[in-house]
């Protein structure tokens, strides 16, 4: 995990990844005050359209599963084309 320095645009957000999935890396929200919760966004480009997924912070205590979960749905997402 690196945390974005404060002065930039993603203060107060992490970029939270593991070196042996490379190709598995969200930028997520950190503690936040209020009601909101902590929020993370995993981005991937199919062909010419930016796929955005949102999904709560809580999940990466099993981010293999979210990682599998998302690479099924952006493939069924391929083969409706």
């Amino acid at each position: 995990m690196v945390a974005f320095r404060d002065g930039t645009p993603y203060q107060g957000e992490d970029l939270i990844y593991d070196d042996p999935a490379p190709s598995f890396f969200v930028r997520c929200t950190r503690n936040r005050a209020g009601p909101v919760p902590e929020i993370c966004l995993y981005e991937r480009r199919i062909d010419a359209a930016d796929v955005v997924v949102r999904f709560p912070r809580d999940w990466l205590r099993d981010w293999r599963m979210v990682a599998g979960n998302l690479d099924r749905l952006i493939a069924s997402l391929r083969r409706a084309r």
